[in-house]
């Protein structure tokens, strides 16, 4: 469930059942769409969670009104604002999961706030978030790639464009939003909308 139509972030809640149980959960959920990824980006925290037991079933009636309640007045107010760089990291644990106090020493979470920046024009700002992308090792290292599903590679591209043609960051923005909405099968749901860097 998510709010439509979408442009540069996917903003509503994620149900999920237990591998074992019959019973789920709903949490809160957004993501941006412009930073190249193929997938629901499930690295990011689990906000204004509810849990059902696997007896919901025998209790339908009260399950449904306690989860439309709680799908309406806690989760969609609490991203329906995340349509922008700034709003979505007001709170950033919905940016991505970071062990540390400090969310920027994550490399997933400050590419995030790499990507917004570009997002927002700020390109100096996302070529200082990204300076050490080419020394950060990792499983499946490698050069510089577009598209790769590996963010390290993702990153080393962008730190690329941002040194050397920074004009074609907005044009990659939106290939990398294309690339996420057609890997999920939402460009029926999908406005293409102009980013504020777009000039």
């Amino acid at each position: 469930m998510f709010f439509a139509p979408l442009t540069h972030y996917l903003r509503g809640v994620i149900f999920h059942q237990g591998w074992s149980s019959r019973g789920f959960q709903v949490w809160a959920y957004t993501r941006q769409l412009y930073a190249g990824d193929d997938d629901l980006d499930a690295g990011v925290a689990q906000k204004h969670v509810i849990r059902f037991p696997h007896e919901w079933k025998e209790i339908r009636e009260s399950t449904s009104q306690q989860l439309c309640e709680h799908i309406e007045k806690i989760c969609l107010p609490a991203v329906e604002p995340m349509t922008n760089p700034s709003e979505h990291q007001r709170d950033p644990g919905y940016v991505s999961l970071y062990l540390n106090k400090d969310p920027l020493l994550a490399p997933m979470y400050r590419f995030k706030v790499a990507v917004g920046a570009c997002f927002d024009g700020d390109f100096d700002q996302a070529e200082s978030l990204l300076a050490d992308f080419p020394t950060l090792a990792g499983p499946d290292d490698g050069l510089p790639d577009k598209f790769h599903v590996y963010v390290f590679r993702r990153g080393r591209y962008l730190l690329k464009l941002l040194r050397e043609d920074r004009s074609a960051i907005p044009g990659l923005l939106h290939e990398w939003e294309a690339f996420s909405v057609k890997s999920m099968g939402l460009e029926k749901y999908w406005s293409p909308t102009p980013f504020p860097c777009d000039g």
